[in-house]
């Protein structure tokens, strides 16, 4: 686990000097996979840093609404985490895939 969070964070920072292009050149953030990779070695409160960052540039991203929402119900903090679930309900409600984490490698 602690490789792939080094290999991780070098990943987020080469995605972040991309140049910015329509359709992305890496459509799917990096972070998603770090935030799923933080929950399951138990690093929540980083989980809940790396999804904030991603909600800077995409805030109403379902993928990192959930897996902010997984970050702050691990940490017990029950009101902040509903009151995410509401807008990832909201960004989510018109999708027909049903999601429970920012990544597939959390299945």
């Amino acid at each position: 686990m602690d490789k792939a969070i080094v290999l991780l964070n070098k990943a987020i920072a080469i995605e972040d000097q991309l140049n910015y292009n329509e359709p992305p050149d890496w459509f799917f953030s990096v972070r998603h996979y770090l935030g799923t990779v933080l929950l399951k070695a138990g690093k929540y409160v980083e989980a809940e840093k790396i999804y904030k960052q991603d909600l800077q540039t995409l805030p109403k991203n379902g993928f990192a609404l959930i897996g902010l929402y997984n970050a702050l119900t691990l940490q017990k903090k029950e009101k902040q985490a509903l009151q995410i679930k509401t807008s990832f309900d909201s960004a989510w409600q018109y999708a027909d895939l049903k999601i429970t984490a920012s990544s597939s490698i959390a299945e």
